[in-house]
Parts: structure tokens; sequence; C-alpha cells
């Protein structure tokens, strides 16, 4: 997949690849709604992979921008949206919200860039109101794919809580075999009564080499990247 980034500001990340791959694990079909989306990695990268009908959404215009130049590009059907989650309203309802949400506390991030800060700090997508809305847009049975820092994982699993969101699934993701987990991948459903699986963790890199799973996640997403200084004319 060829994906346009942006030549200076946020561009995406190993954590991307891995959330596509977690996201394809858990048999995604239906209507698709990406949070956040970016140039539109992942939710373009799920279509590619899986029958759904792919919705995108960013608060930032640039994005909305390359999110759009990005599916034409690659061939991908998808309503691309430039809004704010928090304030949009729809009468559309979702079978999946798939997110790589900032998670960041303001302080974590040293930038002065407005477009790498709404990326990356919490403080631009508040956990709480962003979970509530979520719930809002799934229907009745509905899931939500989600990545964020493991350290927060108490304070995600009370509010997903809070919101009828169960966890089904949790995987963690390690740099290396012998480090914390700053990663973690987590599937969700509302008005579930589900018991929690912890899936073995992903472990990056072994003996100072990627892992042969870590490899395999990368060929299949297959992305090459187009920095570019402006927004390609679509």
């Amino acid at each position: 997949m060829l994906l346009y980034q942006p030549q200076n500001g946020y561009c995406y990340t190993s954590d991307s690849i891995i959330l596509y791959d977690f996201i394809s694990s858990c048999k995604i079909k239906g209507e698709v709604l990406e949070v956040g989306s970016g140039c539109g990695i992942i939710g373009l990268l799920v279509a590619r992979d899986n029958p759904i009908n792919l919705s995108q959404i960013d608060i930032q215009e640039d994005f909305y921008l390359l999110s759009k130049k990005n599916a034409e590009i690659n061939n991908i059907n998808s309503e691309i949206i430039n809004d704010d989650f928090l304030n949009y309203t729809d009468d559309k309802r979702y079978d999946f919200i798939i997110s790589n949400p900032p998670f960041y506390e303001t302080g974590n991030v040293p930038s002065n860039d407005i477009n790498i800060a709404t990326c990356k700090m919490e403080s631009f997508l508040n956990m709480s109101y962003f979970f509530k809305k979520v719930k809002f847009f799934l229907k009745p049975k509905g899931y939500f794919i989600f990545c964020y820092k493991a350290s927060s994982l108490s304070e995600v699993i009370c509010t997903l809580q809070k919101n009828n969101l169960t966890t089904q699934k949790i995987r963690f993701v390690h740099t290396k075999e012998n480090k914390n987990a700053k990663l973690v991948l987590i599937y969700a459903r509302l008005n579930s009564k589900s018991k929690t699986d912890i899936i073995s963790p992903l472990i990056m890199q072994k003996d100072n080499e990627l892992s042969e799973e870590i490899i395999n996640i990368y060929n299949k997403a297959n992305t090459h990247t187009i920095k570019s200084e402006s927004i390609p004319i679509i």
C-alpha cells in the first residue's frame, strides 16, 4: 500500500501497523468507523484485507485531505469526515469502531507543533469523553478495538466499564523480552458479559533483532511512504 505522509509533522509509527494486525485478527466486518485516521493507514489496511464498509474521521484538515488521497490512490472506498469526533453528530451506527488515539500526557510530548500535539496528547481526545462517544456510535452489540499506553490499563478498563464496554481481549506489546510493556491492544464489546482473554504478548525484538512475528506483520501490511511538504491535489 502506498501512503502519502507529511514531510514535517506527525507520521504513523509501528503502533499503527501492530494495531492493524490485531484488528484483522478479530474477524472484522460490516460498518466500521476509524477515529483519528491521520493519513488513513489503519482503516485503509483493514479495508484492503477485510469485507467492511469504511468511514474515517479526523479533526485536522490536512489529514482529512491525506486520507482522501490515500484512499483514492489505493482504490479503497471510504467515507472520510473532517470533524471533531467529540462534537460529531450523525444517525449512522457502527459494528466496529477502531482507533489509535492520542494517549500521552501533555508534559510527556516535547512539541510545540499543534499537528503533532493533536495526534499524541490525550488532552486533545480525553479518554472519558472519547469512550462515551464511542458507546453512542456503536450498535447495541458493537465492538471497540484500539490501543493505549500500557501504564494506563486500569484507567482504561474502568472507563470502558462505566460505558458498558466489556474488555474481551487484551494483548501487551513489548519492545524487548526483558522490557515492560509500553503498549496494550484492547478488544471490547458493548453490552457483553464475556470474560477477558489475555493473549500471548507481542515481542518486537529478540536478541536485538526484529522478531519473526513483527517481521511477518510488517510484510503483511506492505506499506510504502511518500513524504510531501504539501497535500497532493485530489
